[in-house]
């Protein structure tokens, strides 16, 4: 209604986008760019708006088919038919961790590089679905540098054997995608998270572990919502406590689903009257700070202090491998490229503080310089 050209997307197995829109649900083919005539039924008749709105529904399954089950008999013959690839059967290629949904949020990342669109405005599925969802990346990165990793890729790609060159292609084509996902999420400039969530206590409940997770995995989080509020009520002081420094916003209950351009309409103008409702709506936060605390030589202390707010401690995991620190919670991890004075140091001592996770380090004296 602002004049944008927005791209909607569905990204669930749901088919849920007719009955948002008030459609049918043959009006969205599974996989295809729809253009929907703006206007109408927003509540003041027939308008002509400048803007342009695109509605996208991937089913990440068949994407998932469509794609990739001709590439099974190959990736078994090329390598072998050994343990490593034999998931990769036509019939069970859902086992690849993350594949789904990566293909899905590539599809995304291709729209979001053409240039096409103003915004994009991506509707993720429930709790469950969506940590996975926004942990895809890494996880398929993860397992495929597992079975697979990037220098022998390189060894086969020095052959003569035509099938392993077309794999390496293949399978680098995917890391590729898997690269321009991570970094599309990650960029706090193009790329923001809104979280929407209820009062009841389990949903909060949800609320506190997304917000953990999407700390963790790098991704901005400028807004909740606070979805069918009744007066005022302790949960939205409950969810201001959760949400610390991000806005929350409330929408009110209504005895009418918000189905079509009238209730949609009706709850964007009490979500933005005020604001621009694609302006990012809280400062980013970022993904760690280092500071020198105490001491000098090899008696100083550093410390790594990264956000992760409300993270459960029993669920938290530390490593390290080589230059980089893995942190875990909540069933996700994230592996952190140290700054160089750190490298050069060991982890003595961490603690999960109010709002974050504080590791300490000292200066290793084998490589620490004189």
């Amino acid at each position: 209604m602002r004049g944008r050209r927005t791209l909607l997307v569905a990204l669930d197995q749901t088919r849920s986008l007719g009955d948002v829109l008030g459609r049918g649900t043959d009006e969205f083919p599974v996989g295809e760019l729809v253009e929907l005539p703006f206007g109408g039924d927003t509540g003041a008749g027939e308008e002509s708006v400048s803007g342009r709105l695109a509605a996208l529904d991937i089913d990440t399954l068949a994407l998932l088919e469509e794609r990739y089950a001709s590439v099974a008999p190959m990736l078994t013959s090329a390598v072998g038919g050994g343990p490593v690839w034999t998931a990769l059967a036509p019939g069970e290629l859902t086992g690849v961790p993350g594949v789904q949904e990566v293909l899905g949020l590539a599809q995304i990342a291709e729209h979001a590089a053409s240039g096409e669109f103003d915004a994009i405005v991506v509707d993720c599925p429930a709790t469950a679905d969506a940590l996975r969802t926004l942990s895809a990346p890494k996880t398929f990165a993860d397992y495929l540098e597992r079975v697979w990793p990037r220098h022998d890729r390189a060894v086969a790609l020095s052959g003569n054997d035509p099938r392993q060159l077309l794999l390496v292609s293949v399978v680098e084509r995917v890391a590729s995608a898997v690269a321009s996902v991570e970094a599309l999420l990650a960029d706090p400039g193009r790329t923001s998270t809104r979280i929407v969530t209820t009062g009841e206590r389990v949903a909060l409940a949800h609320t506190r572990r997304l917000l953990t997770v999407a700390s963790l995995a790098g991704l901005r989080v400028d807004l909740v919502v606070l979805n069918r509020v009744r007066g005022t009520g302790q949960a939205v002081g409950d969810l201001a406590d959760l949400a610390g420094s991000v806005e929350v916003r409330t929408v009110g209950a209504s005895d009418h689903e918000p189905i079509g351009w009238a209730g949609l309409a009706r709850i964007g103008d009490e979500l933005y009257d005020d604001v621009d409702p694609v302006a990012l709506q809280s400062e980013p936060v970022p993904a760690f700070r280092v500071a020198h605390e105490s001491g000098s030589g090899l008696d100083s202390v550093y410390t790594l202090r990264m956000p992760l707010p409300l993270a459960d401690a029993s669920t938290l995991t530390l490593g390290r491998v080589d230059d980089d620190l893995v942190v875990g919670a909540e069933g996700v991890r994230r592996r952190l490229t140290l700054p160089s004075v750190l490298r050069r140091c060991t982890v003595s001592a961490a603690e999960l503080d109010t709002d974050a996770l504080v590791v300490r380090f000292r200066p290793n004296p084998e490589v620490w310089p004189a």
